[in-house]
């Protein structure tokens, strides 16, 4: 190797061990950036559907976040030397009811349980992502849990829910699935495809609806639930984690008082089997000769129904089942057909 080859050689290594730092912006760019950063006037934020960033003055944020979210019924403002000991007790609940159950569980969910004990464990933080395709512009709540101490038991009970996913036939897991299955129906001349859109859905399932979906679901479908099955450690985790949600926003704490727990993980599919029992025991069962095809992802329902003797009452059952009324209307297009009132 030539003392020019070495040398290069030694160059490369050098540049290669260097981080070198990028940038297409131009030196009053990078300033009006960091200024925006540093400013305490003003909130950066993501916005809904993933839009784009946008940008909110601190005090409309706040006025907002209190006046749509958190001073409503849905949530009570607590003291820190009342959250503090109210998380404390819900930690104690969450610990009690595993040393009471832990025996029902298998050795890879033990060891989830004691090594996810000894993380550091915040509260929940609230905050909102702005509806910026809505007029007037909203606030979507978004409640981060990560690494909160009742947010290990709720990662457990979505664990544990995807067991019971093959008992709501109305469930789809995603748009693709959707669209398979669409493939193979043949359509009668008159049938009618519709849509629902619940609005609020994760506020206005009540957690005594919730319990009794899931004590009912184990009840009525006994001999399709696994043997091994820890039901009395489900339900009761299940109550605790859904009935025990504070929250932080800024310097406040505030507890939630109705609805499904907000960010837990276990809301989507918590969501997703409460409604879905009430389907199976009020809608797909008495109007199986009118409902051939009905699928869900969430709070997002598509449908294909025939013969319409029966809609209006199958509007008023649908309402019956949810406290949030409900507009129907029947059409020959696919659009949204059930809108929420609320």
């Amino acid at each position: 190797m030539t003392v020019f080859e070495k040398k290069i050689k030694k160059a490369s290594r050098i540049n290669n061990l260097q981080t070198h730092t990028f940038t297409s912006l131009t030196p009053n760019q990078k300033l009006t950036l960091n200024e925006l950063k540093q400013s305490t006037e003003i909130i950066i934020m993501p916005t809904d559907k993933n839009l784009g960033p946008a940008i909110l003055n601190r005090d409309k944020y706040i006025k907002q976040v209190l006046t749509e979210h958190l001073l409503t019924p849905s949530y009570l403002k607590m003291t820190s030397n009342l959250a503090t000991p109210q998380n404390s007790h819900t930690k104690q609940l969450l610990i009690t009811n595993f040393q009471t159950y832990k025996h029902t569980l298998s050795q890879p969910e033990l060891d989830f349980f004691t090594r996810s004990f000894k993380d550091q464990h915040p509260t929940p933080i609230f905050n909102g992502l702005l509806k910026v395709h809505k007029t007037p512009v909203q606030l979507r709540p978004v409640v981060s849990c990560v690494n909160s101490f009742p947010s290990i038991f709720s990662t457990w009970l979505d664990f544990r829910m995807k067991e019971l996913l093959h008992l709501i036939p109305s469930y789809i897991k995603n748009s693709s699935n959707l669209n398979k299955e669409l493939q193979n129906i043949n359509l009668p001349e008159n049938a009618k495809l519709f849509t629902v859109d619940a609005s609020s859905m994760y506020t206005n399932i009540d957690t005594t609806t919730g319990f009794e979906a899931f004590r009912q679901l184990f009840s009525l479908y006994t001999n399709l639930i696994p043997v091994d099955f820890p039901k009395d450690f489900f339900l009761q985790t299940l109550e605790i984690v859904m009935s025990n949600n504070i929250l932080t926003f800024g310097d406040t704490f505030w507890l939630q008082l109705q609805g499904t727990a907000m960010g837990t993980p276990a809301a989507p599919l918590y969501s997703i089997i409460t409604y879905g029992y009430y389907e199976n025991t009020h809608i797909l069962n008495t109007y199986q000769d009118n409902l051939i095809y009905y699928k869900r992802y969430i709070d997002d329902i598509f449908g294909i129904w025939i013969d319409y003797t029966s809609w209006e009452e199958y509007k008023k059952n649908f309402k019956s089942i949810w406290a949030s009324p409900m507009e129907c209307q029947k059409t020959n297009h696919i659009h949204h057909i059930f809108r929420s009132l609320d």
